[in-house]
């Protein structure tokens, strides 16, 4: 998956004013990584450790784990990485909304929870560069 590298302000804007506000609020004290799981406070499944797991802390584990399969180009979401290559010019607005879509379905939550999220991480992705990012997760997936 060829993403264009972002600085998390750019990213911002694509999200709705509300949203906006209150992730420059967040990140104007902490980092990306730090801002996933403030995010997740803030608007994320509060009653669901009554059914198990950790509730939170399990939303924000899977997300990450369904973002680094994504970016490592795991067969799951092949179709969606196809798709997005065949676009030869693709705005931050496409990057987030299109990385939103793949992985809302899999974490079974709506788009647009799913986009500040992706905002946040690949804010941090950026920071590191694809590739290294990349090698960092790769041997954590065996692939």
């Amino acid at each position: 998956m060829n993403i264009p590298q972002y600085q998390t302000e750019e990213l911002i804007e694509v999200l709705e004013p509300f949203q906006q506000d209150l992730l420059k609020n967040i990140l104007a004290e902490h980092t990306e990584e730090e801002a996933l799981e403030i995010w997740m406070h803030v608007v994320g499944p509060e009653h669901t450790k009554s059914f198990g797991g950790e509730g939170i802390k399990d939303y924000l584990k899977h997300f990450k784990t369904e973002f680094d399969l994504l970016i490592l180009g795991d067969e799951k979401y092949s179709n969606v990485i196809k798709e997005f290559n065949e676009h030869k010019q693709v705005t931050k607005f496409f990057v987030v909304s299109s990385l939103s879509a793949a992985l809302a379905s899999s974490l079974g939550i709506a788009a647009g929870v799913v986009a500040p999220l992706i905002v946040l991480a690949l804010g941090a992705l950026g920071k590191l560069g694809l590739n290294a990012y990349r090698e960092s997760i790769r041997e954590k997936y065996g692939k």
